[in-house]
C-alpha cells in the first residue's frame, strides 16, 4: 500500500482502502454530497468518495476518514486521486466489480429465486415497487396500502403508471416499458431507474445461466434507459457492463451458488441501499427473472405470464 498525504483541510491522514475498477483517469466535478458518499461526474462517467460504510463498488474510492466536504471537483490521474492540488495514491489491484469466475448453478437459481419471491414482499419497505411483486401475480395490484398524507393520489396515479411500463416491458414493447420507467419517480436516482439498473442485471444472470450472450440485449435496455439524470445515467451503464457495488455483487453470487439462506440474507444487504433503492432494484431483478424464465429455466413449463427476452 502507497503512503498517505494529508486531504485539503484535514488533520488527519486518509487511506484509501479500496477503489473500483471502473474509475477511469479524468477531471470529475461535485454532484451531489451525503453523510458517507461524495459524488463526481465527469464525460459521463462517475467517482465516488465514500465511507466504510458504504463500501467498495465499481466506481468507489473508499477513504478510511473523514470525506473531503470542501472538495468541489476531482482529478484521477497516474495512479493518484487529485485534490485541490494534493494526490492521494490509489491501491493496487483494484476492487474487481464483475461476477467473473462464478459457476451458476440453474438448480440454485430455481430455487433462490422462488424463495426470493415469496420473502420480497414482507422484507422491502411499502414506499418501494415492492408492490409489483403483488399476490395477483408480477405487474398485478398488490403490495401495502398507501397511507394518508404521502400524497395519495400522487401515489396511486404512480403505481397505476409502473403497472403499465411493466406490462409493456415483459408482454408488450420492450422499448415502450423501458421509456416508461425511464426517470420514473422520485429521488436522486428515481425508482424506475433503480428498477432497469436490476432489469440489466437480471440479463447478465440469464446470460450466464442459460449460456447464450446477453450483452446485445443489455446495451439496448441500457440506450433506451439513459434520459436526463446524469447519476442515474452513469449507474445503468455500469450496470449495463455488469459492474456491480459489494453487496449486490455478493447477493447476485449467492444466488447463483450457494443456498437459499445466504441469497436471502444478501438479499437483505441489498434492501440496505439507499431508501428504496436497493429494494427497487431487487424488485426490477426479480420480476425480470421470473417473467423471462423461458431464457433461462430448466423446466419444462414455465409459470403462466412468463415468456422469452424478446429481441427488442
Amino acid at each position: 500500500m502507497s503512503d498517505t498525504r494529508l486531504l485539503p483541510g484535514r488533520t488527519l491522514d486518509v487511506l484509501v482502502s479500496s477503489v473500483g475498477d471502473a474509475v477511469r483517469p479524468g477531471r470529475y466535478v461535485l454532484h451531489s454530497s451525503f453523510a458517507s458518499a461524495l459524488n463526481f461526474l465527469g464525460g459521463g462517467r462517475l467517482v465516488s468518495l465514500v465511507s466504510p460504510r458504504v463500501g467498495p463498488g465499481p466506481a468507489n474510492v473508499v477513504l478510511d476518514g473523514p470525506l473531503p466536504r470542501g472538495a468541489s471537483s476531482l482529478a484521477v490521474e497516474g495512479g493518484g486521486l487529485g485534490l485541490d492540488g494534493r494526490v492521494l495514491p490509489l491501491p493496487s489491484p483494484p476492487y474487481r466489480s464483475t461476477l467473473d469466475g462464478v459457476s451458476p448453478e440453474r438448480a440454485r437459481v430455481e430455487v433462490n429465486l422462488r424463495r426470493l419471491s415469496e420473502r420480497l414482499p414482507a422484507m422491502a419497505p411499502v414506499e418501494s415497487l415492492v408492490f409489483l411483486l403483488g399476490d395477483g401475480g408480477p405487474c398485478e395490484a398488490g403490495g401495502g396500502e398507501v397511507g394518508p398524507g404521502r400524497g395519495q393520489a400522487w401515489a396511486r396515479a404512480a403505481r397505476d403508471w409502473m403497472r403499465r411500463a411493466c406490462g409493456e416491458l415483459f408482454g408488450g414493447s420492450l422499448a415502450a416499458g423501458v421509456r416508461m420507467l425511464r426517470g420514473a419517480g422520485r429521488g436522486l436516482t428515481p425508482a424506475g431507474d433503480d428498477f432497469l439498473c436490476g432489469v440489466l442485471a437480471a440479463l447478465d444472470v440469464v446470460g450466464r445461466v442459460s449460456g447464450r450472450d446477453r450483452r446485445p440485449a443489455r446495451g439496448e435496455v441500457c440506450r433506451l434507459a439513459l434520459g436526463g439524470n446524469p447519476l442515474s445515467n452513469a449507474f445503468l451503464r455500469l450496470s449495463r457492463d455488469g459492474r456491480y457495488h459489494h453487496r449486490h455483487k455478493g447477493f447476485l453470487e449467492a444466488l447463483m451458488a450457494d443456498g437459499e439462506g445466504a441469497a436471502l440474507r444478501r438479499a437483505g444487504g441489498v434492501l440496505g441501499v439507499g431508501a428504496t433503492s436497493g429494494a427497487d432494484w431487487l424488485t426490477g431483478f426479480t420480476l425480470s427473472m421470473e417473467r423471462w424464465r423461458g431464457s433461462w429455466s430448466s423446466r419444462g413449463r414455465c409459470p403462466k405470464g412468463s415468456t422469452t427476452i424478446p429481441s427488442r
